[in-house]
């Protein structure tokens, strides 16, 4: 049971991470397009 939940934690995890360098990505690509 214990298990279980920490895998869910750490699934959770590695997908906030994934949208977190996407959104990052994002602002990067927004940023240079502005200095243009």
């Amino acid at each position: 049971m214990v298990n279980a939940e920490a895998g869910e934690a750490e699934k959770m995890f590695k997908d906030i991470q994934t949208t977190f360098s996407d959104q990052q990505r994002e602002i990067a690509d927004f940023a240079r397009e502005l200095k243009e």
